[in-house]
């Protein structure tokens, strides 16, 4: 069931009496709204009570801060009691819950198969046996599964679980120098795997 939002942590007041006043100005015009909890006019004196402090305190010291914070934390708490009040009485009709002025809960999206990594490179990296791998990481991806194959997979591959990294780099070790390898990357997702990545190929130093 849809929702407003019931937690308010604004970056600045200005974010909060803009939340105020967007709530003020639509509440009114819904009859669903006729008997809010929280009286519009009481939003409105604890707002312009935010917006005097905000002013007081500019230029202000200390106790002037705090006091801007005080009237903040004011308003917060008859917004959150107003919002519950908004869930309630919309039971979850979409229309009903924008129209009141809060804004809307965020709807989790579903997990999905993580997109494929792209940008494969593979290079010696200078040390005896192993070869570098960098990629681009892929959305939904919790990891990424190297692949090695000892040949040419236009002609025929022989693909191997190499390593498994969380991060979009991967070394791999004990190969044999000077002797080609081929490398692919598959994305790993809580709903499952994507398709193996463009392969690279590299010589071990």
């Amino acid at each position: 069931m849809r929702k407003v939002r019931t937690n308010f942590s604004p970056s600045t007041w200005s974010e909060l009496t803009s939340q105020s006043l967007e709530v003020e100005t639509k509440m009114p015009l819904n009859i669903a709204f006729k008997n809010p909890l929280i009286p519009i006019a009481d939003l409105t004196t604890a707002r312009v009570n935010v917006e005097n402090a905000a002013a007081a305190a500019k230029d202000g010291g200390k106790s002037l801060t705090i006091a801007k914070h005080q009237a903040m934390s004011a308003l917060v708490v008859l917004l959150t009691r107003q919002d519950l009040w908004v869930n309630a009485v919309s039971s979850g009709d979409v229309t009903l819950l924008t129209a009141s002025g809060f804004k809307l809960q965020q709807v989790p999206q579903p997990a999905s198969i993580p997109a494929t990594p792209g940008s494969l490179m593979a290079t010696a990296t200078g040390y005896t046996g192993e070869v570098k791998l960098k990629f681009k990481g892929s959305k939904g991806a919790t990891g990424f599964q190297v692949l090695l194959s000892t040949t040419d997979p236009s002609v025929s591959a022989t693909w191997v679980p190499a390593t498994i990294t969380t991060k979009r780099s991967a070394t791999v070790g004990n190969l044999q120098s000077d002797k080609n390898y081929w490398f692919a990357v598959v994305a790993i997702g809580t709903k499952g795997e994507s398709v193996m990545s463009a392969y690279a190929v590299a010589k071990a130093a």
